[in-house]
C-alpha cells in the first residue's frame, strides 16, 4: 500500500514524464520514467508509457519487454492488450491467436477479446499512440484513409492533426510515410529532416531520412549522424538504425569501402533479435513441387473461376518486382495493387492437403479463386485489371491457374549477385525476410527462388513468362511490348515513362520507380566483390544455378 506521500510522488513523477512527452522530449521521458520505477516498480502506467514511446520509436524488443512489465502487473487491464496487440503486428513474430489465448487466460471477457482481436486487423497504431491525444483521432482517420488508398483524404487529416501537434514527430513521421506513398519525395525529406534535426538520438528517424532520397557528399547531416552513431551504446536499437542509415549514406556517397562496415553492423544486430531458419521456406517450396502433377493440371483445367484476370508479378525482393508492377500500371486499364498477399495462404493450405492424400481439396481450387476475386472487388471496386505483386506468388505458379485460368504471371529475375546484394542493403520491416540480415541466408534463399522456378519453367512453362532486370534496361521497350502483349493490353506509350504514373507505392521501391531507368544498379556487385566474398562462395559458380 502506498502512503499519502507515496502517492504525491508517484503523481509528480509521472506528470514530470507526461510533460515531457507532450513535449516530444521521448528520451528524457523514458528517463523519468524509469526514475520513477526505480522507486516504485509496480506503477504500471509508467511501463505503459515507456511501451508507448519506444513502439513510435520502432524498437519494439524494448516496447514489448515494457508493455509485459505493465501487464505483469495489470493482467486485465484492456488498454494493455491493445498496445500488446500493436507491437505484435509491427514485430511481425507471434501470432494473434496466441495474444488471444494469453488474455482469455487472463480472465478477459469475450467482448474484450473481439476488441483486442480487430486491433490486429486495424491501420498501424505505432505513429499514433506516441502522438499529442489532441492529434490521435486525425491520425487514427488519416490512418483508415490510407488504408483504402486515399491519400489525399490521409494528408488532409495528417495536417489537420499537425494543427492540434505542431511539430510533433509522429505526426510528422505519418506524413512522412504517406508523401513517399505518393512520390512527393522533397516534401517528405523535408519534414523527416526537421525531424532528425530536432531528435538526433532517435536512430529510427535517421533510418527513415537516408532512404528517401540520395545523399550527397556534402550533407552537412552526415556528420551528425556519424557523430551519433560513434556515441550511441553499443547493442542498441538506435545504434542498429544509425548504422543502417549510415550504410546508406555510404552508398550514396560512393565510399565503397566503409558501406559493410556499416551494413555488417546493423545486420548482424538484427539477426541476433531475429533468428534465421530456412525450414519453413524449404519445406513449402517443397510441398508445391509435391503437390503439382500434369494430370492434377488437366483434371481441373477449365474448373477454376473464370472470370478475372489478374496479373500477378513476382520474385525475389528488390528484383525489379515494383519496375515491372509500374510498368504494367500505367496502361489505362490497370490498376496496381501493389503486395496484396491474399492468395498465397490458401494455397499453401490446399498444397498440404494435396500433399497429405485429402481427395477434396481439388475441389477447393475453384472456391480459392472466387474467394480471391471477391476480396479484389471489395478492395478496388470497378477496376476490371488488377495487379498483384505478392513476393510468395513463385512458390504457387503451376497452381494459381487452376484457380484463376485467365490469371497472368510474371516472373521477375535479375543477376543474382546483384539480386543478393540489393537485398542484404534494403532495411525490411523488423522481422520479416529474415534471410536478408546475413550473406549465407540470402544465399540460401536464392537458390531455393532459382530452384523453384526451374521446376515451374519443366513442370508448367504455359503458366508464366519470365522478365530478366537487366533485360528492361538494356531494351525498355521491346521488354515492355513482350509484357503488355503477354498480358493481352494494347500498347500504351505511357507505360515506357512509368516513372510519371502517380499511383501510390507503398513498398521500399517507392523512390525508385519516380525516376527513369538508369543501369547504374547493373553489375553493382563488382563494386564490392571483396566484402561479398562469403555470399560469392555460398551462391557457387553462378553458371550452375538453373
Amino acid at each position: 500500500m502506498f502512503t499519502p506521500a507515496d502517492r504525491k510522488r508517484i503523481t509528480e513523477g509521472y506528470q514530470a514524464g507526461q510533460r515531457l512527452q507532450a513535449a516530444s522530449r521521448f528520451g528524457e521521458a523514458i528517463e523519468a520514467y524509469r526514475d520513477l520505477l526505480k522507486r516504485y516498480p509496480t506503477v504500471a502506467e509508467a511501463h505503459f508509457q515507456i511501451a508507448r514511446i519506444q513502439l513510435a520509436g520502432n524498437r519494439l524488443p524494448e516496447a514489448l519487454a515494457a508493455v509485459e512489465a505493465a501487464l505483469k502487473l495489470r493482467p486485465k487491464e484492456e488498454s494493455l492488450w491493445w498496445l500488446l496487440a500493436d507491437i505484435i503486428k509491427e514485430e511481425g513474430k507471434r501470432k494473434p491467436a496466441a495474444v488471444l489465448a494469453r488474455a482469455r487466460k487472463a480472465g478477459l471477457d469475450e467482448a474484450a477479446l473481439g476488441r483486442i482481436e480487430r486491433r490486429f486487423d486495424a491501420p498501424s497504431q505505432r505513429s499514433t499512440e506516441a502522438a499529442p491525444e489532441a492529434a490521435r483521432p486525425f491520425l487514427r482517420r488519416a490512418a483508415a484513409a490510407g488504408g483504402m488508398g486515399d491519400d489525399q483524404a490521409a494528408l488532409k487529416h495528417i495536417n489537420r492533426a499537425l494543427k492540434k501537434a505542431p511539430g510533433s514527430p509522429p505526426v510528422l513521421m505519418h506524413r512522412v510515410d504517406t508523401l513517399m506513398a505518393m512520390g512527393d519525395l522533397d516534401a517528405a525529406e523535408a519534414d523527416a529532416r526537421q525531424v532528425v534535426q530536432g531528435h538526433p538520438e532517435v536512430g529510427h528517424y535517421w533510418a527513415v531520412w537516408a532512404r528517401i532520397k540520395k545523399l550527397r557528399a556534402d550533407e552537412p547531416l552526415l556528420a551528425e549522424l556519424e557523430r551519433r552513431h560513434a556515441a550511441a551504446a553499443p547493442g542498441t536499437d538506435d545504434r542498429r538504425q544509425m548504422a543502417y542509415a549510415l550504410a546508406k549514406a555510404m552508398e550514396d556517397i560512393r565510399a565503397d569501402d566503409r558501406l559493410f562496415g556499416y551494413l555488417n553492423e546493423a545486420n548482424r544486430m538484427t539477426a541476433e533479435r531475429y533468428p534465421f531458419s530456412a525450414a519453413a521456406d524449404e519445406r513449402m517450396a517443397e510441398q508445391a513441387r509435391a503437390a503439382y502433377s500434369p494430370a492434377l493440371a488437366r483434371r481441373l483445367e477449365g474448373k477454376g473461376f473464370g472470370e478475372l484476370v489478374p496479373i500477378f508479378v513476382t520474385g525475389l525482393p528488390r528484383s525489379g518486382t515494383t519496375l515491372v508492377e509500374q510498368i504494367i500500371s500505367s496502361h489505362s486499364t490497370v490498376t496496381a495493387g501493389g503486395e496484396l498477399g491474399i492468395i498465397n495462404k490458401p494455397m499453401t493450405d490446399l498444397m498440404a492437403r494435396l500433399v497429405e492424400g485429402d481427395a477434396s481439396a481439388e475441389a477447393d481450387f475453384a472456391q480459392v479463386g472466387e474467394d480471391y476475386a471477391a476480396e479484389l472487388r471489395r478492395k478496388f471496386p470497378g477496376r476490371p485489371i488488377v495487379t498483384d505483386k505478392s513476393i510468395g506468388t513463385y512458390y504457387h505458379v503451376g497452381h494459381v491457374p487452376l484457380a484463376l485460368p485467365k490469371a497472368k504471371i510474371v516472373v521477375v529475375r535479375r543477376d543474382p549477385r546483384d539480386s543478393c546484394l540489393a537485398i542484404l542493403k534494403q532495411r525490411f520491416k523488423d522481422g520479416t525476410h529474415r534471410y536478408s540480415y546475413s550473406m549465407e541466408g540470402v544465399a540460401v534463399i536464392y537458390k531455393l527462388f532459382a530452384a523453384q522456378v526451374a521446376f515451374w519453367r519443366k513442370a508448367a512453362p504455359e503458366a508464366f513468362i519470365e522478365v530478366n532486370y537487366e533485360d528492361i534496361i538494356a531494351d525498355q521497350e521491346g521488354q515492355t511490348r513482350r509484357l503488355l502483349d503477354y498480358c493481352g493490353l494494347p500498347w500504351e506509350e505511357a507505360c515506357l515513362n512509368f516513372h510519371e504514373n502517380e499511383r501510390r507505392v507503398k513498398t521500399l521501391s517507392s523512390t525508385q520507380v519516380r525516376q527513369p531507368l538508369y543501369s547504374s544498379s547493373v553489375g553493382a556487385w563488382k563494386r564490392y566483390e571483396a566484402d561479398l566474398a562469403p555470399l560469392l562462395k555460398a551462391l557457387g559458380p553462378i553458371e550452375d544455378l538453373p
